[in-house]
């Protein structure tokens, strides 16, 4: 491909940047990226079976010398079975398990045996060493590891890290095709803060990692480095089975350039180590190197949810690919508007011979893998995925994507470069903004919601609920503590925009523009709605319930929105502390019902003092057993989870 700009000089390769690009933009891109990957920590009073039972089995593979999470045992003949084992008895229940019956004629759940992850095993394996080294230092100072220490740690050496480097290998690919230096860090903070790659690089699961494996092996393919990518191809599907798809392309692509043989041969011997461990653990595990655990599900609705055509897969369905990229409850285009882009960007089809055959062949690699994810999607019978944010499954669609896009982009930078870059920069900053703001609440929103943006996440940072993160541990609370984040994220994007080489006014205009015309996008995105329901009533209470900052309580949120609420009307300072001191002091005896009642009055308190005054005096005396109290959560919210 013709390039556009100038490859980077040794010296600025030394210090990060690149020939076009200002030092201090390129130090601002990555300080915004840090900051937004290490500034919030994502721990909440519920519990992730994602990760937990990853977890679950990496400890028992260092304290116990065991894949076995637990074991199911009868408690007496016709009284139903329980849960024990050591891993479980100290950690309690988790979900997306595998059963494997004691009696061979028996199937799961109704049956004691032995208890397994029910997910691919690389992750486990990947976090073991990590795992190892915390639990020994854990033993050196005589202490005892806690669940959200271990959640945190591995995350940041599982995860986080790896993720890292992918957006340096990512950047690093774009400076050695000559693509347009803006155009490369555009991509980047699209991919790092406008994609699910940024919710995702927070859970311990096997969406992100599977990302970062998969284009990893993707760009060793690209340098003809045939061992690590096999290894990285081979790994990736040890952590998520689907992703063989993607791995087979990968594998063509590198022998597409000549030299088959040998190459096949080096892929084999690299991918050979990650397929021995995933066999052994289906062997050791569920008898048989090909079986997995999808065969030995011990939760009957996952095992509904599987039961359409072969392991999940049936026939494509558009409804399955209008869910995944179209729709607001969950479409990657419509958290991060900036990935259409990849459609017009078969355009570039039209043009591969005038570019460089290596440059095709990349292009093409990137297609078929986006492809080769879009079919999977189209045809999983689970395409919903449960509480997400964005179509986890094909989570690696992202970077090849970005890959697509700029390819394409510099193409069209080649004529008209500010335009080029204008046409990325505004759909990054609307991205930024609806993924950032969803990911600052929640990393997955329950499926009654149909554009989670309006029902969720607006009114969840209104009444400041943002995950817990480092502006906590400085004494910032509700959406103060996101503050410094924010401020950052504007600084970083801005000081891409600014660097586009032109004179100052012409950039003032330009971040005007990019604004604007993203501030519209953003608005355009919350336009789809629908009339409320009670379904989607409930899911937000249920949000408030269990997805507060963490070490703070609804009481504690309850208690600052009722002084907010209170000042608004009330004649002095005095009179909101008396009154929030007789609340205070009912609170006690009924509380629940205060905080659903309090809710349901919110209207209210907004009319007008007179209706507000009765409906805080009703709030702090016990309710009547007839009073309606509609937000009253039910069991069966309490006993779900963020996904599987």
């Amino acid at each position: 491909m013709k390039a556009t700009t100038s490859s980077a000089t040794p010296a600025a390769a030394a210090t990060g940047t690149v020939a076009g690009r200002t030092a201090w933009a390129s130090l601002l891109l990555w300080a915004m990226i840090l900051g937004a990957w290490l500034y919030p920590l994502y721990l909440f009073p519920i519990h992730n079976p994602n990760e937990r039972v990853r977890i679950y089995m990496t400890v028992a593979m260092w304290e116990h010398d065991t894949f076995a999470i637990g074991h199911r045992q009868q408690r007496t003949p016709g009284s139903g079975f329980i849960d024990k084992g050591s891993v479980y008895d100290r950690w309690g229940y988790v979900n997306d398990k595998a059963l494997v019956c004691d009696d061979p004629t028996l199937k799961p759940p109704d049956c004691a045996g032995t208890l397994y992850s029910a997910k691919a095993p690389g992750t486990s394996f990947l976090a073991y060493p990590f795992y190892a080294l915390y639990a020994s230092v854990a033993d050196i100072l005589e202490r005892q590891p806690s669940m959200d220490g271990i959640i945190l740690y591995l995350r940041l050496m599982v995860v986080v890290i790896p993720s890292l480097l992918m957006l340096v290998a990512l950047r690093r690919f774009g400076m050695a095709m000559k693509y347009d230096p803006v155009l490369v860090d555009l991509a980047v903070a699209g991919v790092a803060l406008g994609s699910m790659v940024l919710t995702y690089s927070h859970m311990l699961a096997g969406h992100q990692i599977s990302t970062y494996l998969l284009f990893l092996a993707f760009l060793a393919a690209w340098k003809r480095r045939a061992v690590a990518s096999g290894f990285l191809a081979s790994m990736a599907v040890c952590v998520e089975y689907p992703m063989a798809l993607v791995s087979a392309v990968v594998y063509v692509y590198l022998v597409w350039s000549g030299q088959r043989v040998r190459s096949t041969l080096y892929f084999a011997l690299g991918a050979l180590i990650p397929a021995a461990l995933t066999a052994w653990y289906h062997y050791e595990a569920f008898g048989s190197p090909l079986a997995t655990p999808y065969s030995f599900l011990e939760n009957p609705q996952f095992i509904k949810d599987i039961a359409p055509g072969v392991m999940g897969l049936r026939t494509p369905r558009l409804e399955n690919m209008y869910g995944a990229f179209v729709a607001p409850f969950e479409g990657m285009f419509f958290f991060a508007p900036w990935l259409a882009l990849c459609v017009p960007a078969l355009l570039r089809l039209r043009g591969l011979r005038a570019g460089s055959p290596d440059g095709g062949a990349a292009f093409l690699a990137c297609l078929a893998s986006a492809l080769m994810l879009t079919l999977f999607i189209a045809c999983h019978s689970l395409w919903r995925g449960g509480w997400t944010l964005g179509p986890r499954y094909i989570a690696p669609f992202v970077p090849f994507a970005a890959v697509m896009i700029l390819d394409w982009l510099n193409r069209v930078g080649g004529r008209h470069p500010i335009a080029a870059r204008t046409l990325l920069a505004v759909p990054v900053v609307a991205s930024v903004a609806v993924t950032g703001s969803s990911s600052l609440v929640s990393q997955g929103f329950h499926t009654a919601f149909y554009n989670p943006l309006t029902e969720a996440v607006l009114p969840l940072l209104r009444d400041g609920y943002v995950t817990w993160n480092l502006g906590n541990l400085a004494g910032l609370s509700g959406g103060w503590s996101a503050a410094p984040l924010v401020a950052l994220t504007a600084v970083g994007l801005g000081a891409l925009i600014l660097d586009f080489r032109l004179l100052l006014a012409r950039r003032v205009f330009l971040v005007i523009v990019t604004l604007l015309v993203s501030v519209v996008m953003v608005r355009g995105l919350m336009l789809p709605q629908k009339p409320l329901t009670p379904a989607r009533i409930k899911a937000l209470a249920f949000a408030k319930e269990n997805f507060y900052p963490f070490g703070k309580t609804n009481a504690d949120l309850d208690e600052r929105k009722f002084r907010r609420e209170a000042a608004r009307f009330l004649p002095s300072q005095q009179s909101v502390l008396a009154l929030h001191m007789g609340w205070a002091t009912a609170d006690a005896d009924c509380k629940e019902a205060f905080s659903s009642f309090s809710r349901y009055s919110n209207a209210a308190l907004h009319t007008s003092a007179h209706q507000a005054w009765a409906a805080l005096l009703s709030a702090v005396k016990p309710l009547p057993s007839p009073a309606p109290i509609p937000l009253l959560l039910r069991p069966d919210f309490k006993n779900r989870s963020i996904g599987r």
